[in-house]
Protein backbone atom coordinates (compact mmCIF):
# COMPACT_ATOMS: atom_id res chain seq x y z
CA UNK A 1 0.00 0.00 0.00
CA UNK A 2 2.89 2.42 1.23
CA UNK A 3 4.65 1.81 -2.21
CA UNK A 4 1.65 2.33 -4.52
CA UNK A 5 0.32 5.73 -2.21
CA UNK A 6 4.29 6.84 -3.24
CA UNK A 7 4.01 6.14 -7.05
CA UNK A 8 0.45 7.84 -6.93
CA UNK A 9 1.79 11.19 -5.39
CA UNK A 10 4.15 11.39 -7.77
CA UNK A 11 2.28 11.02 -10.54
CA UNK A 12 0.00 14.07 -8.92
CA UNK A 13 3.33 15.80 -8.65
CA UNK A 14 4.22 15.11 -12.00
CA UNK A 15 0.89 16.09 -13.19
CA UNK A 16 0.99 19.20 -11.14
CA UNK A 17 4.08 20.79 -12.74
CA UNK A 18 2.82 19.80 -15.94
CA UNK A 19 0.14 22.16 -15.53
CA UNK A 20 2.20 24.83 -13.56
CA UNK A 21 4.56 24.61 -17.03
CA UNK A 22 1.52 25.39 -19.42
CA UNK A 23 0.46 28.12 -17.27
CA UNK A 24 3.49 30.25 -17.54
CA UNK A 25 4.48 32.64 -19.55
CA UNK A 26 7.67 33.00 -18.92
CA UNK A 27 9.55 29.93 -20.45
CA UNK A 28 13.20 30.36 -18.63
CA UNK A 29 13.90 27.88 -16.20
CA UNK A 30 13.18 29.83 -12.32
CA UNK A 31 16.39 30.52 -10.33
CA UNK A 32 17.29 28.30 -7.26
CA UNK A 33 16.41 30.36 -4.27
CA UNK A 34 19.33 31.82 -2.57
CA UNK A 35 22.80 33.17 -4.01
CA UNK A 36 20.95 35.80 -5.88
CA UNK A 37 21.87 39.14 -4.18
CA UNK A 38 18.87 41.07 -6.43
CA UNK A 39 16.28 38.50 -4.88
CA UNK A 40 17.64 38.72 -1.04
CA UNK A 41 15.42 39.49 2.02
CA UNK A 42 16.34 42.37 3.78
CA UNK A 43 16.68 42.03 7.55
CA UNK A 44 13.33 44.05 8.10
CA UNK A 45 11.42 41.84 5.45
CA UNK A 46 9.12 39.00 6.49
CA UNK A 47 9.70 35.73 4.87
CA UNK A 48 6.59 33.47 4.41
CA UNK A 49 7.10 29.83 5.64
CA UNK A 50 4.93 26.58 5.56
CA UNK A 51 5.65 23.99 7.86
CA UNK A 52 4.22 20.82 6.72
CA UNK A 53 4.26 18.01 9.60
CA UNK A 54 4.23 14.43 9.33
CA UNK A 55 1.15 14.38 11.55
CA UNK A 56 0.10 16.69 14.27
CA UNK A 57 -1.11 13.80 16.39
CA UNK A 58 2.99 13.31 16.88
CA UNK A 59 4.32 15.19 19.87
CA UNK A 60 7.58 15.68 17.93
CA UNK A 61 5.35 17.56 14.95
CA UNK A 62 3.79 19.63 17.49
CA UNK A 63 6.98 20.84 19.58
CA UNK A 64 8.45 21.40 15.91
CA UNK A 65 5.44 24.03 15.05
CA UNK A 66 5.45 25.29 18.71
CA UNK A 67 9.13 26.24 18.03
CA UNK A 68 8.70 27.88 14.54
CA UNK A 69 6.20 30.54 16.08
CA UNK A 70 8.17 30.94 19.02
CA UNK A 71 11.06 32.08 16.54
CA UNK A 72 9.12 33.56 14.15
CA UNK A 73 9.30 37.09 15.79
CA UNK A 74 12.87 37.52 16.04
CA UNK A 75 13.45 36.65 12.82
CA UNK A 76 10.66 37.93 11.02
CA UNK A 77 8.85 35.27 10.14
CA UNK A 78 5.26 34.56 8.87
CA UNK A 79 4.46 30.61 9.57
CA UNK A 80 2.15 29.07 8.79
CA UNK A 81 1.43 25.19 9.81
CA UNK A 82 -0.07 22.57 8.37
CA UNK A 83 -1.29 18.86 9.81
CA UNK A 84 -0.27 16.13 6.91
CA UNK A 85 -2.04 13.44 9.12
CA UNK A 86 0.31 10.56 8.05
CA UNK A 87 -1.52 10.87 4.43
CA UNK A 88 0.39 11.81 1.54
CA UNK A 89 -2.22 12.78 -0.91
CA UNK A 90 -3.22 15.42 2.58
CA UNK A 91 0.12 16.52 2.54
CA UNK A 92 0.49 16.61 -1.64
CA UNK A 93 -2.40 18.90 -1.74
CA UNK A 94 -1.03 20.94 1.42
CA UNK A 95 2.14 21.64 -0.65
CA UNK A 96 -0.03 22.77 -3.67
CA UNK A 97 -1.91 24.91 -1.23
CA UNK A 98 1.17 26.28 0.22
CA UNK A 99 2.56 27.01 -3.25
CA UNK A 100 -0.56 28.71 -3.93
CA UNK A 101 -0.05 31.20 -0.99
CA UNK A 102 3.14 32.45 -2.31
CA UNK A 103 5.15 31.43 0.43
CA UNK A 104 9.07 31.70 0.25
CA UNK A 105 10.06 28.58 2.39
CA UNK A 106 8.64 25.14 3.19
CA UNK A 107 10.11 23.32 5.72
CA UNK A 108 9.11 19.82 5.20
CA UNK A 109 8.82 16.38 7.24
CA UNK A 110 7.82 14.35 4.47
CA UNK A 111 4.66 11.79 5.04
CA UNK A 112 6.11 10.06 1.77
CA UNK A 113 9.58 9.02 1.23
CA UNK A 114 9.27 7.73 -1.80
CA UNK A 115 8.66 10.87 -3.56
CA UNK A 116 11.00 13.52 -2.69
CA UNK A 117 12.49 13.46 -5.55
CA UNK A 118 9.29 15.02 -7.29
CA UNK A 119 8.53 16.96 -4.25
CA UNK A 120 11.93 19.02 -4.78
CA UNK A 121 11.28 19.36 -8.43
CA UNK A 122 7.93 20.73 -7.72
CA UNK A 123 9.43 23.26 -5.25
CA UNK A 124 12.18 23.91 -7.67
CA UNK A 125 9.70 24.45 -10.56
CA UNK A 126 7.53 27.16 -8.03
CA UNK A 127 10.74 28.76 -7.27
CA UNK A 128 10.27 28.49 -2.95
CA UNK A 129 13.03 27.16 -1.20
CA UNK A 130 12.50 23.57 0.04
CA UNK A 131 14.41 21.89 3.10
CA UNK A 132 14.20 18.74 4.79
CA UNK A 133 12.76 18.77 8.27
CA UNK A 134 13.65 15.98 10.74
CA UNK A 135 13.89 13.29 8.35
CA UNK A 136 16.17 12.98 5.23
CA UNK A 137 14.75 13.51 1.63
CA UNK A 138 16.36 11.50 -0.63
CA UNK A 139 15.85 10.35 -4.20
CA UNK A 140 16.44 6.24 -6.17
CA UNK A 141 20.09 6.32 -5.84
CA UNK A 142 19.93 7.41 -2.11
CA UNK A 143 21.30 11.10 -2.90
CA UNK A 144 19.79 14.04 -0.37
CA UNK A 145 17.65 16.04 -2.69
CA UNK A 146 17.37 19.29 -0.84
CA UNK A 147 19.22 20.16 2.32
CA UNK A 148 17.88 18.47 5.39
CA UNK A 149 18.36 18.34 8.98
CA UNK A 150 17.84 15.48 11.27
CA UNK A 151 17.72 13.87 14.37
CA UNK A 152 21.11 11.42 14.13
CA UNK A 153 19.39 7.86 14.27
CA UNK A 154 22.52 5.73 15.19
CA UNK A 155 23.88 8.26 17.48
CA UNK A 156 20.49 8.26 19.94
CA UNK A 157 19.72 4.79 19.76
CA UNK A 158 23.96 4.45 20.86
CA UNK A 159 24.02 6.86 23.55
CA UNK A 160 20.42 5.62 24.96
CA UNK A 161 22.04 1.74 24.84
CA UNK A 162 25.42 3.07 26.03
CA UNK A 163 23.38 4.16 29.31
CA UNK A 164 21.80 1.47 30.27
CA UNK A 165 25.09 -0.61 29.67
CA UNK A 166 26.76 2.71 32.01
CA UNK A 167 24.03 2.97 34.54
CA UNK A 168 22.03 -0.35 35.37
CA UNK A 169 23.68 -2.32 37.83
CA UNK A 170 24.16 1.05 40.63
CA UNK A 171 19.95 0.90 40.32
CA UNK A 172 20.01 -3.14 41.72
CA UNK A 173 19.85 -4.26 38.18
CA UNK A 174 22.16 -7.50 36.79
CA UNK A 175 23.30 -8.34 33.83
CA UNK A 176 26.09 -10.87 34.60
CA UNK A 177 23.31 -13.71 34.11
CA UNK A 178 20.84 -13.60 31.11
CA UNK A 179 18.82 -16.65 32.34
CA UNK A 180 15.90 -14.55 32.58
CA UNK A 181 16.46 -11.35 31.08
CA UNK A 182 14.65 -9.82 28.04
CA UNK A 183 15.75 -7.10 26.27
CA UNK A 184 12.91 -5.23 23.94
CA UNK A 185 13.31 -1.94 22.20
CA UNK A 186 10.15 -0.39 20.46
CA UNK A 187 10.16 1.33 16.96
CA UNK A 188 8.04 2.31 13.69
CA UNK A 189 9.28 0.32 10.34
CA UNK A 190 6.83 2.55 8.71
CA UNK A 191 9.33 5.43 9.42
CA UNK A 192 12.80 4.79 8.03
CA UNK A 193 14.82 6.95 10.74
CA UNK A 194 13.63 4.81 13.21
CA UNK A 195 16.26 1.98 11.50
CA UNK A 196 19.38 3.97 12.64
CA UNK A 197 17.97 3.52 15.98
CA UNK A 198 17.78 -0.02 15.76
CA UNK A 199 21.19 -0.31 14.39
CA UNK A 200 22.82 1.89 17.24
CA UNK A 201 21.06 0.22 19.72
CA UNK A 202 21.94 -3.16 18.96
CA UNK A 203 25.38 -2.48 17.82
CA UNK A 204 26.16 -0.86 21.76
CA UNK A 205 24.01 -4.01 23.04
CA UNK A 206 25.39 -6.94 21.50
CA UNK A 207 29.08 -5.30 21.68
CA UNK A 208 28.76 -5.05 25.24
CA UNK A 209 26.88 -8.27 25.23
CA UNK A 210 27.83 -10.82 22.67
CA UNK A 211 26.71 -13.62 24.20
CA UNK A 212 23.12 -12.15 25.12
CA UNK A 213 20.99 -14.92 23.70
CA UNK A 214 19.30 -13.26 20.29
CA UNK A 215 15.56 -15.00 21.08
CA UNK A 216 15.56 -12.96 24.02
CA UNK A 217 15.55 -9.59 21.91
CA UNK A 218 12.10 -8.64 21.53
CA UNK A 219 10.74 -5.62 18.98
CA UNK A 220 7.16 -3.73 19.80
CA UNK A 221 6.45 -1.93 16.40
CA UNK A 222 4.01 0.80 16.51
CA UNK A 223 3.12 0.64 13.05
CA UNK A 224 1.79 -2.88 13.47
CA UNK A 225 -1.13 -0.96 14.98
CA UNK A 226 -2.31 1.94 12.44
CA UNK A 227 -5.61 2.73 14.52
CA UNK A 228 -3.78 3.49 17.73
CA UNK A 229 -2.52 6.37 19.09
CA UNK A 230 1.75 6.61 19.62
CA UNK A 231 0.98 5.56 23.25
CA UNK A 232 -1.83 3.00 22.80
CA UNK A 233 0.49 1.28 20.71
CA UNK A 234 3.28 1.53 22.78
CA UNK A 235 1.10 0.07 25.55
CA UNK A 236 -0.51 -2.53 23.28
CA UNK A 237 3.18 -4.14 21.91
CA UNK A 238 4.68 -3.96 25.11
CA UNK A 239 2.12 -5.79 26.86
CA UNK A 240 1.66 -8.24 24.21
CA UNK A 241 5.58 -8.90 24.69
CA UNK A 242 5.51 -9.26 28.16
CA UNK A 243 2.31 -11.27 28.69
CA UNK A 244 4.11 -13.69 26.19
CA UNK A 245 7.24 -14.05 27.91
CA UNK A 246 6.26 -15.13 31.48
CA UNK A 247 9.51 -16.19 31.91
CA UNK A 248 10.99 -13.16 32.05
CA UNK A 249 12.07 -11.48 35.33
CA UNK A 250 14.26 -8.51 34.30
CA UNK A 251 13.45 -6.67 31.35
CA UNK A 252 15.59 -3.72 29.68
CA UNK A 253 13.05 -1.76 27.51
CA UNK A 254 14.17 1.05 24.86
CA UNK A 255 11.72 3.43 23.61
CA UNK A 256 12.35 5.01 19.90
CA UNK A 257 9.95 7.94 20.83
CA UNK A 258 8.50 9.39 24.61
CA UNK A 259 4.97 8.25 23.50
CA UNK A 260 5.66 4.88 22.97
CA UNK A 261 7.57 5.22 26.13
CA UNK A 262 4.43 6.61 27.99
CA UNK A 263 2.65 3.68 26.62
CA UNK A 264 5.11 1.39 27.56
CA UNK A 265 5.31 2.64 31.16
CA UNK A 266 1.59 2.37 31.69
CA UNK A 267 1.52 -1.65 30.75
CA UNK A 268 4.78 -1.87 32.87
CA UNK A 269 2.85 -0.38 35.77
CA UNK A 270 -0.29 -2.21 34.89
CA UNK A 271 1.42 -5.77 35.21
CA UNK A 272 2.75 -4.88 38.03
CA UNK A 273 6.78 -5.05 37.01
CA UNK A 274 7.88 -1.74 37.51
CA UNK A 275 11.06 -2.97 39.96
CA UNK A 276 11.93 -5.14 37.44
CA UNK A 277 11.74 -2.99 34.64
CA UNK A 278 14.44 -0.57 33.32
CA UNK A 279 13.07 1.90 30.58
CA UNK A 280 14.56 4.19 28.54
CA UNK A 281 13.58 6.69 25.68
CA UNK A 282 14.04 9.11 23.17
CA UNK A 283 12.64 12.36 23.79
CA UNK A 284 11.96 13.35 27.55
CA UNK A 285 8.68 16.32 27.41
CA UNK A 286 6.38 13.14 28.78
CA UNK A 287 8.85 12.01 31.37
CA UNK A 288 9.26 15.02 32.93
CA UNK A 289 5.94 15.66 34.70
CA UNK A 290 6.23 12.20 35.96
CA UNK A 291 9.50 13.14 37.43
CA UNK A 292 8.72 16.35 38.75
CA UNK A 293 5.80 14.03 40.62
CA UNK A 294 8.74 11.60 42.00
CA UNK A 295 7.46 8.91 39.81
CA UNK A 296 11.24 7.67 38.81
CA UNK A 297 10.43 3.92 38.08
CA UNK A 298 10.58 2.51 35.46
CA UNK A 299 11.49 5.49 33.34
CA UNK A 300 15.00 6.22 34.42
CA UNK A 301 16.38 8.25 31.64
CA UNK A 302 16.09 9.77 28.40
CA UNK A 303 17.69 11.34 25.37
CA UNK A 304 16.39 14.35 25.90
CA UNK A 305 16.12 17.07 22.79
CA UNK A 306 12.70 19.08 21.66
CA UNK A 307 11.53 20.66 18.32
CA UNK A 308 13.40 23.53 19.44
CA UNK A 309 16.48 21.36 17.97
CA UNK A 310 15.36 21.37 14.81
CA UNK A 311 13.55 24.57 13.97
CA UNK A 312 16.95 26.38 15.07
CA UNK A 313 18.83 24.81 12.14
CA UNK A 314 15.94 25.34 9.23
CA UNK A 315 15.23 29.16 11.04
CA UNK A 316 19.22 29.88 10.43
CA UNK A 317 19.27 27.67 6.98
CA UNK A 318 16.37 30.01 6.34
CA UNK A 319 18.56 33.09 7.32
CA UNK A 320 21.79 32.19 5.28
CA UNK A 321 19.83 31.17 2.43
CA UNK A 322 16.90 33.77 1.79
CA UNK A 323 18.65 36.85 3.87
CA UNK A 324 22.82 36.42 3.08
CA UNK A 325 22.79 34.62 -0.06
CA UNK A 326 24.63 31.22 0.99
CA UNK A 327 23.69 28.42 -1.17
CA UNK A 328 21.70 25.88 -0.64
CA UNK A 329 24.23 23.51 -1.36
CA UNK A 330 26.46 25.56 1.04
CA UNK A 331 24.15 25.78 3.83
CA UNK A 332 25.01 22.63 5.92
CA UNK A 333 28.93 21.70 6.77
CA UNK A 334 28.35 17.97 6.73
CA UNK A 335 27.55 16.01 2.84
CA UNK A 336 27.15 12.57 2.13
CA UNK A 337 29.80 11.22 -0.74
CA UNK A 338 28.73 11.98 -4.23
CA UNK A 339 25.59 14.30 -2.65
CA UNK A 340 25.10 17.91 -4.18
CA UNK A 341 23.13 19.02 -1.09
CA UNK A 342 24.58 18.81 2.42
CA UNK A 343 22.51 17.94 5.25
CA UNK A 344 22.57 18.95 9.28
CA UNK A 345 21.94 16.67 12.30
CA UNK A 346 21.40 16.81 16.47
CA UNK A 347 21.55 13.89 18.71
CA UNK A 348 20.09 14.88 21.85
CA UNK A 349 21.39 14.32 25.59
CA UNK A 350 21.07 11.77 27.98
CA UNK A 351 19.34 13.03 31.05
CA UNK A 352 17.93 11.15 34.09
CA UNK A 353 15.44 11.92 37.33
CA UNK A 354 18.83 12.56 38.82
CA UNK A 355 19.64 15.10 36.84
CA UNK A 356 17.06 16.53 34.93
CA UNK A 357 16.77 19.76 36.61
CA UNK A 358 20.07 20.82 36.05
CA UNK A 359 20.62 20.18 32.64
CA UNK A 360 17.23 21.25 31.05
CA UNK A 361 16.35 23.94 33.53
Amino acid sequence: MKKILSVTLALLLVMAMGLALAACTDTSSPGEPGGDSDNLFGPNDTITMAYLSYSMDIGWCVQVADAFEELAGAHNLNVHIFDGGFNPETQFNQLEQAIAMGVDVIALMSVDPGSAQAIADRLADAGILLLGETAAMRNADNHLVVPCNWLHGLSVGRLMTQWVVDNHARFGFDLTDFTNVGFMYITDTMFPEMADRAVGVEEVWFNNYPDFPRNQLFIGDRSAELESSNMEAGYNQTASILTANPQIETWYIISFQEDYASGACRAVEDLGLVDKTFLVSAGGENVIPEWDAGLTKPWYAANYFTGMDSAEIIVGAIEKILRQGVSPEDVYTDREPGNRFPYATFSGTMVSFEDYKSIIR
